[in-house]
């Protein structure tokens, strides 16, 4: 089995899982409340996004 067809193993990083699931908390805010719930929904977003592609 050559190094490209092994199968990697995901991450999983405690701090991502978190700020998702405040995330989508502030997604529904957005729905069910006020629009503005939105904003800090993208900032965890970027932050997540931020936090899965770089390199260690």
């Amino acid at each position: 089995m050559t190094s490209k067809n092994k199968k990697t193993k995901a991450r999983r990083d405690p701090a991502v899982i978190v700020s998702s699931l405040i995330a989508f908390f502030f997604i529904y805010l957005t729905f069910a409340k006020n629009w503005l719930y939105i904003i800090p929904a993208v900032i965890l977003m970027m932050f997540n996004q931020f936090r899965l592609t770089r390199k260690n």
